[in-house]
């Protein structure tokens, strides 16, 4: 039997770069194609990268995507954040009997976030559940998400278990340190300069510390930039020059070196978010504190990590030495490139389209 034809919609995003060669490696380029629907113009070079034609003419896209689509056995939808894409799949629905959802989490939670679902939006939000409730397959490592989709929107397809892209994988071993009386901590608070990292909120319930030896760093490089200079005019108004606001892109490499040098990051986000940063913190060994309520700790301490509740924070508590190393140990048979190909064979194999 002939392999099926991958179809990808993509667009300009720093990590795809990886995922079309973690694909190209690990599969025949032949039977996929990278469809960008626009260009920044540092996307990959290869045979199987095109970028479509007529992304800003409505009729001329439909036209042009119709096309691509009836060409290829498998269409991975890369998020469903594009609106373009949405209502092509709503004026089109034939194709999400061979559509995949890989799920990141904002194409999902934005629909439910009270800022993005004003009345002039309840229409989106209507097309979007009519094609949720069509759509045949979802691809996430997170199951509370899919769990969600069924409850607010509808969702009845198939989920399949996936770490996605490179970026959720552990390639690098780290040294765990076993110094359990440092005198100063350094403090991680979110991952983007985003509303629903709740970072004021953070500030707040870290104010009782601001006299103690502590570093805060704040990841704001991208999202916002209103809100950016909002969550650095109330840090450095607590915390002072404790307070270390990250506002200009760090290249992966700085940016794992910053994190190798965190004792505690909080993650005091409402949804799912962060994970590609929440994965490399936990194989690094670091102190996690997340909400309890959001679909990411469920997720992962049915995996078995040892996590801290920030939904009850009262102190600043480490794990021990034994329980950041059993997390790191854990990260990397949970979150490997081994994995990874496992999930993607078993769904490019899948039969029942």
């Amino acid at each position: 039997m002939s392999e099926k034809k991958v179809l990808h919609i993509v667009f300009p995003e720093k990590f795809f770069k990886d995922y079309i060669h973690f694909i190209n490696k690990n599969f025949n380029p032949e039977n996929h194609l990278f469809l960008y629907l626009k260009m920044a113009g540092d996307e990959p070079c290869y045979n199987n990268v095109i970028k479509l034609k007529f992304y800003k003419i409505p009729v001329l896209f439909h036209i042009s995507l119709y096309k691509y689509f009836n060409k290829y056995d498998i269409i991975f939808l890369h998020s469903l954040s594009k609106a373009k894409v949405v209502n092509f799949l709503f004026l089109f629905p034939k194709f999400l009997r061979k559509s995949y959802w890989l799920l990141w989490g904002g194409d999902l939670y934005y629909k439910l976030d009270s800022i993005h679902n004003k009345k002039k939006k309840n229409l989106e939000n209507k097309i979007f559940s009519s094609i949720l409730k069509r759509l045949k397959f979802v691809l996430t490592y997170v199951k509370g998400d899919v769990e969600i989709a069924k409850r607010e929107f509808g969702f009845n397809g198939i989920h399949f278990d996936c770490l996605l892209y490179p970026s959720n994988v552990i390639n690098t071993t780290y040294y765990i340190s076993n110094d359990e009386n440092k005198k100063e901590l350094n403090i991680l608070i979110g991952n983007s300069a985003h509303e629903s990292n709740r970072h004021i909120d953070a500030f707040n319930k870290l104010s009782k510390f601001k006299d103690l030896n502590i570093k805060i760093y704040c990841p704001l490089s991208y999202g916002d930039s209103i809100y950016a200079q909002k969550v650095v005019t109330i840090g450095k108004d607590i915390f002072g020059v404790k307070f270390f606001p990250l506002l200009d892109f760090m290249s992966l490499a700085d940016y794992k070196s910053l994190l190798s040098k965190i004792d505690i990051a909080i993650f005091n986000n409402w949804r799912q978010q962060g994970m590609g940063n929440i994965i490399t913190l936990l194989a690094m060994g670091k102190t996690i504190y997340l909400r309890k309520e959001v679909t990411t700790w469920n997720m992962l301490t049915e995996k078995g990590f040892k996590l801290k509740n920030f939904s009850s924070f009262e102190d600043l508590e480490t794990l021990n030495f034994h329980e950041r190393l059993y997390n790191s140990k854990l990260a990397y048979n949970v979150f490997s490139e081994k994995r990874l190909v496992e999930q993607y064979n078993r769904i490019f194999n899948y039969n029942e389209i």
